[in-house]
């Protein structure tokens, strides 16, 4: 199981609830020291950095993990589709 963090100043996201339903194990921060914290001590396979974060690119280089900024209008659908293409379906066939 792939798992993210996903990194917003709002109290309350659905992403994170639709990332779970999809199989995502998910994991909130609300400060990058949560996010740092959560990367040292646990496997983080991507930071999800919500468009509400100031100074987003910043924030990419502290951490020099793999990063997706959101967009003000993303989706818990686009968020997968970039998930999917990160890391696959599990369900290619090779020949």
């Amino acid at each position: 199981m792939r798992s993210v963090v996903h990194f917003t100043t709002c109290a309350s996201s659905g992403l994170a609830d639709d990332l779970s339903a999809a199989g995502y194990t998910v994991s909130k921060a609300k400060e990058i020291s949560k996010v740092m914290y959560l990367c040292e001590h646990n496997q983080v396979d991507v930071v999800i950095i919500g468009a509400d974060v100031e100074e987003q690119d910043m924030v990419e280089i502290q951490l020099r993990r793999t990063t997706i900024k959101l967009e003000p209008n993303a989706t818990a659908k686009s968020i997968l589709w970039e998930l999917s293409n990160l890391f696959g379906t599990g369900k290619e066939v090779i020949q």
